[in-house]
């Protein structure tokens, strides 16, 4: 029975000082919210009372029904709703009268929504299954102004469940890190954790279980109600700590065989169970990367810690991080890690892409490679990024160092470590210094000092050689003694990269070259680079001197034979007085000559004048060249010194240099402020209208004109060179001005790859066109060249940017180029691999090997033999190797010493052959077409052996031997009526037919060809199986036997018939009824005899007749009827019986003995033959 009972919320208004502002009514709703699953006696539930659509409320009274007959309120939580005044919440239970009072105070209506308060019930044990309304009973609810509110009310449904369903939620459950309890589902993940030294990983990875219902642990599932199936492999430890509440079981799998599996089974308190698979792992948790493959060391750095590892590689480089998988301390085994699926994903597949664990760089910038594990969380499966690669590729970062000598060459590598690394090694001679330079790679990087204080570099024996530092990259090494063994140079403080903003990027790295000191080089000879010079009084010239061969070392001591005509110091020779000397070059007792002769400066002529080129129109940025002309009238006229002063406007243009003049003349000018002053002392100059003297350099700084003016010039000979003695040279008026135009001009910069040769940038006057060609690059296509979010088109191979009036960035995108892949040979069908190869990047590809062969793999790239590696059954031509058309060419020959053969004969004739590996498990063939062939013997060793089928293909084994297949063919065979026999044919089986009487064989062909069958003892006709080679043909005739049918013995309504047959086939028996004929020598034919109820005719013989391959008995007519071996009266007695008709079948009388009766041979048994066998006995 239901009972009322009620628990009465109040919230009472509190006034407030402010003036009220009258709302409009409305209608609210109130809910009392169902719970979500069924609940059971003993149970507790919550259920929330929410105010929905509030039009504003200031008070009300609330009071709560249920039925106590199955819930107990057992407390309320009064919920202050989310209002913008300030609230006072007091709340209580009587539990006598159920009634609470909430008092609520606010400034003004509230119109929130949300929760009022929470009822709490617990579930009576006695309740009886069914739903259940908890309601709400709205006694007053009004707005500030008093006015009542319109309430709608949803009550909530509460269904109780039987007993039989108390744990229908009850689910196996795991804690997590959080300390929840989530569902197993099907299968429990449990990691083997363990470690080398236990002390260091103890007690990991431990897990909770229990059963979980409606949110409650089942404590009454005890350790001892768990079942676990096979636990010894899956589970350490299984048991319940005192440490836990009841119902947890607390398992682990430490060092147990991961793949090994199991189930566990809770038993519930009401008899029902629960499962869940076991399955042992050995997830990462951490992962360490060694070093990369296909990267040099300088290219990354590496830690025991950080796995957010930088790495440096160039486009179209391949690369693999080579990683050590681990748990919390220990590594993990063999079987472990390969129980581990690791992925890498790249976030920027425009720079690095990821295939097979190995990751290519096909692009500039920067990506990011997670490397990810199959790990797994509150044991299930997910993934885990156990480390984080960031792949740095484009022109600013260096990935190697490349080393110069003195002269400016690039030096090779040359010597190969052990492990497969390289470095240079360079010799120097005893007594020699040599200077070397370290170069980034690419030279566009930056090479970046780790420390403030430089890089130096030091010798790691200095008693074979010493080290002088010149610079961060600069360094010269002396030979000091012979070695025997090459030393090294190392760098201290080693280079960095950064990133755009000055960052620091991975480690520090620099060079280690190798020296070998060798013997001093002995000197050959000495010469100098002339040997015959011409200068004018107070020139000079710098001779240069050469020893050989090269490496040679010796002090040279320079001396001039007449020091009144000229000296010497170092190589540089002055020119004193008119004459000739002879300057000599001496070095450990060897010298070389050269002649000077020293001659007068000339006379400068009268009437020069300077005078200006043209000028320019450049944009800003751009260079212009202005030149500057000693000019005269007379052709014939020279000059030997000259001072000249220019002046430009410095505020747009900003003088750069000069070219020009000769290498005897020594120039000195000098740019200050706009003002350019130009000075000269040299041999003799002619003057000339087209030869400059001297062309000037400007750098447009700023658009508009500036003029540049020659504003003095004087000169002459060398005596009246510069100052007060120098004559003055006319400027001419229409050229002493060049007026260079600047407009303003625009960048267009390149980034990916350069233009026009080498360029990185262009500079494009306002308004023109920017047309460039984009620069080839070595195994690379240009896939695209983007203007901004613009794409360009190249026309003829130009691209170009039309009327531009602003700065730009062009793009330039290479792709790898793809190259053909074939394979050739015989063994060219065991080869697997990609059809396109990609430049710079490793080809490998697979050979399935067959063991009944020997193969040799060799490649070609474009024509040109390279090497191929092989591990583990793949082969690699390397990346750098990889530059065009590949043809890959497998050699493929039969070793006889590794195989059997196989032989496959079609009706007796070897017709196929193949081979097998004596290492062969076995040896699989398909069946021949089974409509045309059978096979009909296998043999190994020559011994029959048989095969078994496997999935459609047939399989012998073991294989011991050569295998013979024996296949028969089948054949069509064609019968005519009257023949009867099996419609196919097979070689190898005796074919068999037989044909009826009245008919005879006419031709047999097999194959077309005619063919003798053979006449069986049971009068079939059979054809030998070695014989059937092709389809069967049978053709009959009517027979050429008689068959003579006559009254034999007359007998009451039935009569003896004698059947006679003649012309048979020699050795063809015809058979009666399954009795052979006799053969009569007085019918001349086969006889029988029948007995019938009526005249016998040749068709019921027919019916009645069949034959075989024997030798007919002979009727014996002597008399001896009865077959006794003697002629009496008993046999003339019998005939006497026979044709008084005494016997009705052959049970007493055989059909031989009715035969031997007629013994006069009339075909007829009568008294006649009794008579003549009286007559016998009588005589």
């Amino acid at each position: 029975m239901k009972k009322f009972l009620s628990a009465v919320l109040a919230l009472l208004m509190v006034l407030t000082v402010l003036p009220a502002v009258s709302l409009a009514d409305g209608t609210a709703t109130i809910t009392v919210a169902s719970p979500e699953a069924a609940v059971h006696a003993g149970d507790s539930l919550t259920l929330n009372v929410d105010l929905a659509e509030n039009p504003g409320f200031a008070n009300g009274m609330l009071r709560i029904a249920y039925d106590n007959a199955a819930l107990t309120l057992t407390g309320i939580t009064t919920k202050k709703l989310l209002l913008a005044g300030a609230v006072t919440n007091t709340a209580y239970m009587d539990a006598s009268s159920k009634t609470v009072n909430i008092a609520y105070a606010a400034a003004e209506n509230e119109t929130e929504n949300g929760t009022l308060c929470q009822l709490t019930f617990t579930v009576n044990e006695n309740a009886a299954a069914g739903d259940y309304t908890v309601s709400v009973d709205v006694v007053k609810l009004q707005s500030e102004t008093k006015s009542d509110i319109a309430v709608s009310v949803v009550p909530a449904k509460v269904q109780v469940g039987s007993d039989e369903a108390a744990y229908a939620n009850a689910k196996i459950c795991l804690k997590n890190n959080a300390g929840e309890w989530v569902p197993v589902g099907e299968k429990l993940l449990i990691n083997n954790y363990r470690a080398n030294n236990p002390s260091l990983c103890p007690w990991k990875q431990e897990y909770k279980l229990a059963v979980v219902n409606n949110g409650e642990v089942v404590a009454e599932v005890s350790a001892d109600q768990w079942t676990i199936e096979n636990r010894s492999n899956v589970f350490m430890s299984a048991q319940h700590l005192s440490s836990d509440p009841d119902g947890v079981l607390n398992v682990n799998a430490h060092g147990k065989k991961v793949g090994a599996s199991g189930t566990i089974t809770a038993t519930l308190p009401d008899g029902s169970t629960l499962s869940c698979g076991v399955e042992v792992t050995a997830y990462a948790r951490k992962l360490y990367i060694s070093s990369f493959s296909g990267l040099g060391s300088t290219r990354y750095t590496t830690s025991t810690t950080d796995q957010n590892r930088p790495v440096f590689a160039g486009v179209g480089e391949t690369f693999q991080p080579v990683y050590v998988l681990k748990n919390e301390n220990a590594n993990l085994t063999a079987d472990e890690t390969a129980a581990n699926t690791i992925v890498l994903r790249s976030n920027n597949t425009d720079v690095a892409t990821v295939s097979n664990g190995r990751i290519t760089v096909v692009g500039e910038g920067v990506a990011t490679v997670e490397i990810v594990a199959n790990g797994f969380v509150d044991g299930a499966a997910t993934e885990l990024v156990l480390a984080t690669l960031t792949v740095y590729s484009g022109a600013e970062h260096f990935l190697g160092f490349d080393l110069y000598n003195e002269a400016g060459e690039k030096l090779e590598k040359n010597h190969t470590f052990a492990n497969g690394n390289k470095t240079w090694k360079v010799t120097v001679a005893e007594g020699e210094t040599k200077v070397f330079e370290i170069k980034a790679d690419p030279e566009t990087a930056t090479l970046y000092p780790s420390s403030s204080r430089g890089v130096t570099y030091t010798s790691s024996d200095t008693a074979s050689m010493t080290v002088q530092t010149l610079s961060d990259t600069k360094f010269a090494v002396t030979g000091v003694a012979v070695t025997t063994d090459a030393k090294t140079v190392r760098s201290v403080g080693g280079f960095s990269r950064h990133d755009a903003n000055g960052k620091t990027i991975g480690g520090s790295f620099g060079p280690a070259i190798l020296v070998d000191v060798t013997p001093k080089i002995q000197l050959d000879a000495i010469t100098l680079d002339k040997t015959e010079s011409k200068l004018l009084v107070g020139e000079t010239e710098k001779l240069n001197a050469t020893l050989t061969p090269a490496g040679a070392s010796a002090e040279i001591v320079w001396s001039s034979s007449n020091e009144t005509v000229a000296t010497v110091e170092d190589g540089l020779v002055t020119a004193v007085a008119a004459g000739k000397t002879e300057i000599r070059a001496t070095a450990d007792g060897k010298s070389a000559v050269c002649t000077v002769t020293v001659e007068e400066p000339p006379v400068v002529s009268e009437g020069l004048r300077v005078a200006l080129s043209d000028g320019a129109t450049i944009g800003v940025g751009e260079t212009a060249a202005i030149d500057l002309f000693v000019k005269s009238a007379n052709a014939d006229d020279c000059y030997s010194a000259f001072d000249f002063e220019l002046s430009y406007d410095a505020d747009k243009l900003e003088y750069t240099g000069f070219t020009g003049g000769d290498s005897a003349t020594l120039y000195f000018v000098n740019a200050a402020d706009g003002k350019l002053a130009v000075r000269g002392v040299g041999p003799k100059k002619l003057v000339s209208d087209t030869n400059a003297l001297i062309t000037f350099s400007f750098t447009a700084k700023a658009s508009g004109e500036s003029d540049v003016t020659i504003l003095s010039a004087k000169g002459g000979t060398q005596d009246e060179a510069i100052g007060e003695n120098a004559k003055p040279f006319a400027i001419d008026e229409a050229k002493k001005t060049a007026v260079i135009t600047v407009l303003q001009s625009y960048t267009v910069n390149f980034s990916g790859g350069t233009v026009n040769g080498g360029k990185s940038a262009l500079s494009v006057k306002k308004g023109e066109t920017a047309a460039f060609t984009v620069d080839e690059k070595t195994g690379y296509d240009v896939v695209k060249v983007m203007d901004g979010e613009t794409e360009l088109v190249a026309a003829d191979g130009v691209y170009a940017i039309a009327g531009v009036t602003d700065n730009h960035t062009v793009t330039i995108q290479y792709a790898a180029k793809t190259f053909d892949v074939s394979f050739a040979g015989a063994g060219a069908s065991d080869a697997t691999g990609a059809a396109k190869a990609t430049y710079g990047v490793a080809y490998s590809f697979k050979l399935n090997r067959d063991d009944r062969y020997t193969y040799t793999v060799t490649a070609s790239v474009n024509g040109e033999t390279v090497d191929v590696t092989e591990t583990d059954g793949e082969y690699t031509i390397a990346g750098e190797k990889v530059t065009g058309k590949i043809v890959v060419t497998v050699a493929k020959e039969l070793n006889v010493s590794n195989i059997y053969q196989v032989r496959v004969y079609e009706n007796g004739v070897v017709k196929e052959t193949d081979t097998v590996a004596k290492t062969a498990a076995a040896y699989t063939f398909t069946l021949k077409d089974t409509s045309a062939w059978k096979l009909l013997k296998i043999t190994v060793g020559g011994a029959a052996v048989e095969a078994t089928e496997d999935d459609g293909s047939w399989k012998i084994a073991p294989v011991s031997g050569d295998i013979e297949l024996y296949y028969g063919g089948i054949y069509r065979v064609t019968l005519p009526e009257g023949a009867n026999g099996e419609t196919k044919a097979t070689y190898g089986t005796e074919y068999t037919f037989t044909v009826e009487p009245g008919k005879t064989v006419d031709k047999v062909t097999v194959g077309g060809k005619d063919y003798t069958p053979e006449l069986n003892e049971d009068g079939s006709y059979s054809i030998k199986g070695e014989d059937i080679t092709g389809d069967i043909v049978v053709t009959l005739k009517d027979a050429d036997y008689t068959i003579e049918i006559s009254e034999y013995v007359k007998m009451d309504g039935k009569a003896v018939m004698l059947i006679v047959m003649k012309g048979l086939p020699e050795g063809m028996l015809p058979v009666y009824e399954g009795t052979e004929f006799f053969w009569s020598e007085k019918y001349a034919g086969y006889a029988m005899v029948d007995i019938t109820s009526t005249t016998l005719e040749k068709a019921e013989v027919l019916k009645k007749l069949s034959f075989k391959k024997a030798e007919a008995s002979k009727v014996d007519y002597t008399g001896d009827v009865n077959i006794t071996g003697t002629v009496d009266v008993n046999d003339a007695q019998l005939v006497y019986d026979m044709y008084n008709a005494r016997y009705s079948d052959f049970a007493l009388v055989s059909r031989e003995k009715f035969l031997r009766a007629d013994v006069n041979g009339d075909k007829t048994v009568d008294v006649q033959d009794a008579t003549y066998i009286v007559s016998n006995v009588r005589d």
